[in-house]
């Protein structure tokens, strides 16, 4: 008998369209995927470009603050702010939506709009500009930048935002421009500079710098050349040094360096006749009586200052010995001022949160060099996160009394155990520091701040005498916030960049 076989047609077929549909999705997604990769090869040019193109804005103003302020006084600068620059925000809306696309800046409250070109002269999109100008006495604006560009028929914009700012000179926690020695039991949380050497036995949190590579170091307990930045070898006998440690990581936690670029002690001189005119227009300018003015902040009441003339002083001690009450002032403290005394200043209080205030000691004609004297009491910030900040700016040199805070026989952690100074600190001549008084021994001092200083400066000596603990704390405010008319670089510098689609 014959065996019938049935064949089943068509599954030939169903494997033919299973194959053909896979092979179309694989086919329709390479087809996608290079044609999205063309897009975005053909968008990637224009996007390149509107970068640039922003970038371009941020650098031209660079360029516009360059030709218009560098090299100006305090005052030109300010009269430049109010006198409708480039692209500056004076109406104080935050933006420039009212851009005039035809002639630019035309009232002072728009965008400053130009049509960027290539090396060929070809237009290829264009920058607009918008600023915000700094507070008064402040050196740092803001700077946007929307860059546009065209290319392929596609339009593509970028924004860029840009922080500029004159460097201070409080970028350091010292700046000297002498050699210096600061002794074991020195702390320093910041960066600090020397013009000349630097021996350093204490303990630095940030890296410190010379801009010489070798010096004379005519102490005479460590006579010789030395490196630029050195910490010297202790002998069993405390009192003596047996030359430079050349492992002195222990001391420089963060490193150092020299030679490095020598900083312009001169870019740091105070500007004191401007702070006079300032502080004559706010009524807060104080002639030569007596042997000075002793202004306590904060006192009759927080936002109140008194300053009383000062009748007699010990040369010796540099404590006053008597004050004339006829002739008080008692003055608001302004948000951001300048206090000019033509003479001697002593100072201590609490500055109140948020306030921005200059204290300047000058005497151009009378016959010495204007103090400040620190010391009668503690000088405080109300909050040291408010933005507060406090400069001492003294012709001559920045005293320490010596009978300040800091007793040895003080309880631990009483008020008088440490004497705290919150401010930044500016000697045009002289030093800040204190005088040597033998068989003075004293606690701690922390300074939250700056220094600098023209000459040797210091707070204890190798003896012991002087204050035993010396905490110096750089206040990062300072970077941004530099004390009003305090002196700053001379040109602007791009710290804070960001871009965005």
């Amino acid at each position: 008998m014959k065996k019938i076989i049935h064949k089943k047609r068509g599954t030939a077929l169903v494997y033919v369209l299973a194959v053909v549909a896979a092979a179309s999705v694989l086919f329709a997604g390479t087809i996608e995927f290079v044609v999205s990769h063309v897009k975005y090869n053909t968008s990637l040019e224009p996007d390149t470009q509107a970068l640039h193109v922003a970038e371009a804005g941020i650098y031209f103003y660079r360029w516009y603050l360059a030709h218009n302020i560098e090299g100006k006084t305090a005052t030109q600068i300010e009269e430049f702010w109010t006198n409708n620059p480039l692209g500056v925000d004076d109406n104080g809306d935050g933006d420039c939506d009212d851009a005039d696309t035809t002639d630019g800046d035309g009232d002072g409250t728009e965008a400053y709009v130009v049509d960027y070109e290539d090396e060929n002269h070809n237009e290829i999109g264009q920058y607009r500009v918008c600023v915000t100008a700094p507070e008064e006495y402040s050196t740092v604006l803001h700077v946007e930048s929307q860059g546009s560009a065209s290319s392929s028929g596609i339009s593509q914009e970028r924004t860029i935002t840009a922080r500029l700012r004159k460097p201070s000179w409080s970028e350091f926690a010292i700046l000297a421009n002498n050699m210096i020695r600061l002794s074991a039991g020195t702390d320093v949380y910041g960066p600090m500079h020397v013009n000349g050497g630097f021996h350093f036995d204490g303990t630095a949190h940030n890296i410190v710098t010379s801009s010489v590579p070798t010096y004379y170091d005519n102490d005479g307990d460590v006579r010789g050349w030395r490196s630029g930045v050195w910490a010297s070898i202790k002998s069993n006998d405390p009192g003596k040094d047996t030359g430079e440690d050349l492992d002195d990581s222990e001391h420089f936690l963060a490193g150092k360096g020299f030679p490095v670029v020598s900083q312009d002690f001169n870019s740091v001189t105070a500007n004191f006749d401007i702070m006079r005119d300032a502080a004559q227009e706010a009524g807060l300018y104080f002639g030569p009586e007596n042997k000075g003015r002793y202004i306590e902040l904060g006192v009759p009441s927080a936002e109140q200052m008194r300053i009383r003339r000062v009748r007699r002083y010990n040369s010796d001690t540099f404590s006053i010995t008597r004050l004339r009450n006829q002739g008080t002032v008692i003055a608001d403290i302004p948000d951001t001022g300048i206090v000019y005394v033509r003479d001697n200043v002593w100072i201590d209080g609490t500055l109140p949160a948020g306030k921005k205030l200059t204290i300047a000691a000058h005497s151009p004609d009378n016959g010495h060099e204007a103090r400040i004297f620190l010391g009668t009491d503690d000088l405080l910030y109300e909050d040291r996160n408010s933005g507060s900040v406090l400069g001492l700016a003294a012709e001559g040199n920045i005293e320490f009394i010596r009978d300040s805070d800091g007793d040895l026989g003080a309880p631990s952690g009483s008020d008088a155990e440490t004497l705290i100074i919150d401010a930044a600190l500016l000697s045009q001549l002289g030093r800040v520091g204190r005088a040597y008084w033998s068989n003075n021994y004293k606690d701690t001092i922390e300074l939250f701040g700056s220094i600098a200083t023209n000459t040797r400066m210091g707070f204890g000596y190798t003896n012991g005498t002087g204050f035993e603990t010396r905490n110096l704390i750089f206040d990062g405010n300072l970077l941004y916030q530099p004390p009003p008319l305090f002196p700053t670089g001379s040109s602007y510098a791009i710290d804070m960049w960001d871009s965005s689609d």
